[in-house]
């Protein structure tokens, strides 16, 4: 909501404060809001203090909170995060520094998979050749990149998006590193209080945005936001998109007016308006190449199997 000054200037209200008091009841959850939000400064020694959690939103009112801040329908978060559809929250378990071994992408090089890979290409020559006249991406890397991901679109992920991506937006709820802190503080005593905050912090900032953007996208394609189906980290589609990327660089290849990243067509033409959009060049230098697939994911043994895979179709 926004109150018009006489001098011509703007103040947003917090719209969430509403919420807040029709979902909380207690004064310390409110303060505690305050200060997660930034309105107030509070030295982190310690997580005593509690959410005076709501019973109907089931766990989730940290996260309920922060969106209604970001002015999201209070009645569509209550509807949306007390429904018996969306699980209770449970702790969100992370490690302080975590890397992805190579040993995950070790079949992707297997004969029956290239062979797949290469009747992909085939079926869909015709489009690889307008999607390379348009964005100039080749059609290898697209292909690499749908077969890890999918094995184009075989495995997409049966998880509720919604569900997966809040508790990843919910990392930084106070009881969640209270309780990675103890577990993490067992595993090694070095560990503070500090370095738990700051991970659960990153993931927030990472997962978080993407919540807003789902619901954008539900509320546009006038679909169930629960039907929403993808994989165990929220992503979804032949491609694996994350909401956010649905919105930046979702792509109507087809031209039959949506956009829908589980249709071939429409999910080739997705990869590549990606990586186009981070200034891929099939002419650079394979250093910058990288740094690109880097932003489809930040894991350097997914980025080194993309180019592995391209360059063994390519080469054939």
């Amino acid at each position: 909501m926004l109150i018009t000054m006489q001098n011509g200037f703007q103040l947003r209200v917090f719209s969430g404060f509403l919420l807040i008091l029709l979902l909380i009841s207690k004064l310390t959850f409110a303060e505690e809001v305050a200060v997660r939000l930034g309105f107030q400064k509070k030295p982190l020694k310690t997580l005593s203090t509690k959410l005076a959690r709501n019973p109907s939103l089931r766990g989730w009112d940290y996260l309920v909170t922060k969106l209604a801040a970001d002015n999201i329908n209070p009645y569509i978060l209550r509807k949306v995060y007390s429904s018996r559809r969306m699980p209770r929250f449970k702790p969100v378990e992370f490690k302080l520094k975590p890397r992805e071994k190579a040993a995950v992408y070790s079949s992707v090089t297997n004969k029956k998979n290239l062979g797949k890979a290469r009747a992909y290409l085939k079926k869909h020559k015709r489009t690889f050749h307008r999607v390379w006249q348009h964005f100039k991406v080749n059609p290898y890397v697209i292909t690499a990149i749908l077969l890890i991901e999918t094995r184009f679109g075989t495995a997409t992920g049966r998880s509720s998006v919604l569900h997966r991506l809040s508790r990843m937006a919910s990392a930084a709820d106070p009881d969640n590193i209270e309780h990675n802190y103890r577990k993490l503080k067992k595993e090694d005593p070095a560990v503070t209080l500090n370095d738990v905050r700051k991970r659960a912090l990153e993931l927030e900032e990472m997962f978080y945005p993407e919540i807003p953007a789902l619901f954008e996208i539900a509320q546009k394609r006038k679909i169930d936001i629960f039907r929403i189906k993808g994989s165990y980290a929220g992503a979804f589609g032949i491609p694996q998109f994350l909401p956010t990327s649905y919105l930046k660089f979702g792509y109507d290849g087809n031209k039959d007016g949506i956009i829908s990243l589980f249709n071939e067509i429409d999910a080739i033409w997705s990869v590549a308006n990606y990586l186009s959009s981070y200034g891929w060049k099939d002419s650079a230098p394979l250093t910058l190449q990288k740094k690109v697939i880097w932003h489809y994911n930040h894991s350097q043994p997914y980025v080194d199997t993309v180019i592995k895979v391209a360059e063994l179709l390519k080469n054939y």
